[in-house]
């Protein structure tokens, strides 16, 4: 999948700093550059992560925009498994969530995880930087697992998911990191920041680049353009100009 999608390599300077926001946008402009329509949005039920839409020709995944940029990533990958496995779904953070799922349920579930973690951190790749690692994985500090996510610009979560897959920690270890480290992420302050900003990171760029090149040609009215990108008339055109300087930069 990373070849498929022509992503840098593990790495290289693209992928931006460890805090993982270049890392979202070289992610979601590669899947929507294969044909995946990508949308953010603030959910009001923080435990879903997102969900998507399997259409054979307009497959659509949203993510959840309230969460660090290395977990939106995560779930950006596991949507895509989805989208891949042609099934639809609404996915959670967390694996408690899954025990109310019917077994063949939670199957796919864990398959889709597996598969992001796998496009996320290669698994060959991975056995080469632990390689040196003392056997018992579980005296590693926070810092140690850091380290490691911040190779692959994921989150510390994934890198630990990696760990235990591979039974090398066991399940009350890493369910007992993954409480301490969400204990330690930050809540979203909810100011709601710059209304074009926002609404440029929410919406598809795809979405967007098509609705304006039929606006530019007046093949769309501006309330026709306004009603598919969901803003009002009168911000169309001051949108459209500060999504045509950002191809531009």
């Amino acid at each position: 999948m990373r070849a498929v999608l022509g992503v840098p390599p593990i790495g290289a300077a693209e992928w931006g700093a460890p805090d993982g926001d270049d890392a979202l946008k070289l992610w979601r402009k590669a899947i929507e550059a294969g044909g995946v329509f990508v949308f953010k949005d603030t959910f009001k039920q923080r435990e879903i992560s997102g969900f998507c839409l399997a259409d054979p020709e307009l497959p659509v995944v949203m993510i959840n925009n309230s969460t660090s940029k290395t977990r939106q990533i995560f779930s950006l990958l596991h949507e895509l498994a989805h989208v891949l496995t042609n099934r639809r779904a609404i996915s959670t953070f967390d694996d408690a969530p899954l025990a109310r799922l019917a077994p063949p349920e939670q199957t796919i579930e864990r398959f889709c995880n597996r598969i992001a973690a796998e496009i996320l951190v290669p698994g060959q790749d991975f056995a080469v930087q632990v390689a040196g690692l003392p056997r018992n994985i579980e005296a590693l500090t926070s810092d140690e697992f850091a380290a490691l996510a911040e190779r692959y610009r994921v989150s510390r979560e994934v890198i630990l998911r990696r760990f235990r897959d591979a039974d090398r920690v066991s399940q009350s270890f890493y369910e007992e990191r993954k409480r301490e480290w969400d204990g330690q992420r930050p809540e979203k302050d909810g100011s709601g920041g710059n209304f074009y900003l926002t609404k440029g990171a929410y919406l598809s760029e795809r979405l967007m680049s098509e609705v304006f090149a039929r606006y530019s040609r007046r093949q769309i009215t501006v309330d026709e353009a306004a009603d598919f990108i969901g803003v009002k008339p009168k911000h169309v055109d001051e949108l459209e100009s500060r999504f045509l300087r950002g191809r531009a930069a």
